[in-house]
């Protein structure tokens, strides 16, 4: 067998090698889709990366066994290696494997989802009368700001001339309490 006839057949190898390779790893990303499903924009981000990380990794191939020139037999022994892994091995192994990580997952996360709620329990107990202060503060804040500004300095006014009348009155109510007082030492 000439030296030329051998170059040819070790790049048929590697081009089934890496049908497989490729194969195995859409495996993965199908199994991760179906464990945590995927959008349509992250499924062709998905296709793409891998395609073109595809696409790379077979222009080495050719480029080393090859002096980079494409052999279609090469090309077609990497598809047709794929299509028979999927045919063959891909189905039956995707989905089980899938529907066993899924429900690993879920085990996992179920004392994390209770801890959760726990967290969420003891937060809604001691901050829902804060929640209501705020939300109270909130609302005359926003009232506050809603009103005209005359208005507002009117208001702000008024809360000052309320107090100013409610200390003159206690004054009073105290003036008027000594007088009583004194009024009643001299009888």
């Amino acid at each position: 067998m000439s030296g030329r006839i051998g170059e040819e057949l070790q790049l048929l190898a590697v081009s089934v090698y890496a049908g497989l390779v490729f194969a195995l790893c859409y495996d993965v990303i199908r199994i991760f889709r179906r464990v945590f499903p995927a959008s349509m924009i992250r499924s062709i981000i998905e296709d793409v990366l891998f395609w073109t990380a595809a696409a790379v990794y077979l222009f080495q191939l050719f480029l080393r066994y090859n002096y980079g020139s494409p052999r279609y037999y090469g090309i077609g022994a990497t598809a047709l290696t794929m299509l028979l892994y999927e045919r063959l091995v891909g189905r039956k192994v995707v989905g089980p494997l899938s529907d066993w990580l899924r429900r690993f997952f879920r085990m996992m996360l179920k004392p994390l989802k209770k801890i959760r709620n726990g967290f969420k329990l003891i937060y809604k107990k001691l901050f829902r009368k804060n929640r209501k202060i705020l939300r109270n503060k909130r609302k005359e804040y926003i009232d506050d700001v809603r009103r005209p500004v005359k208005k507002r300095i009117f208001r702000k006014f008024r809360k000052q001339k309320e107090k100013s009348t409610a200390s003159k009155q206690r004054e009073k109510s105290a003036a008027s309490k000594q007088e009583k007082g004194y009024a009643d030492q001299k009888a």
